[in-house]
């Protein structure tokens, strides 16, 4: 699963995918397998590529805070459509970007297509992991960016939506 993250300011990409008992994080490229284990009240254990690392989490909505080797940092988790929605043309404008390099799997709408809100609109594939881009209002497709088989960069325009904002 995509996420994006805020940490200290500063915007992280991350995927998640179940391995075994634990997660393998993929981040810029590279797969480091990461395991939290939880223990009595905000304490954990961050097991990272196989060291383990004692942490505190203090959460408050969808802000966490980790204290980690003497320095506490802010995580802030946004969701992909909520981010790339923001004020700088993103989902709730009828933009649709892609969160990270991939191929398109398979399109399930043409142009021209009235689609409502959660409908999904193309399948893609990143490092593995298939994503179904859905959409973030009700409108209709004005563009489709690529078609099925073919590759996009990050932040590639997958689909516009006409319509009401």
């Amino acid at each position: 699963m995509q996420h994006i993250f805020t940490i200290d300011g500063e915007r992280a990409d991350a995927w998640l995918s179940p391995s075994g008992t634990s997660y393998a994080l993929i981040h810029e490229g590279e797969v480091t397998p990461v395991k939290l284990t939880e223990q009595t009240g905000n304490r954990a254990v961050l097991t990272l590529d196989g060291q383990d690392t004692p942490i505190t989490i203090v959460t408050i909505n969808d802000q966490v805070w980790v204290h980690i080797d003497g320095a506490a940092h802010e995580v802030v988790l946004q969701s992909a459509i909520d981010f790339l929605g923001s004020a700088d043309g993103g989902a709730s404008s009828g933009t649709i970007l892609a969160p990270m390099p991939g191929t398109v799997i398979s399109v399930q709408v043409a142009v021209g297509d009235a689609v409502s809100i959660g409908e999904t609109l193309m399948i893609i594939e990143s490092m593995k992991l298939e994503t179904a881009i859905k959409a973030p209002r009700d409108g209709v497709i004005e563009t489709l960016g690529f078609a099925a088989g073919q590759t996009f960069d990050q932040n590639a325009l997958l689909v516009t939506l006409e319509g009401e904002d």
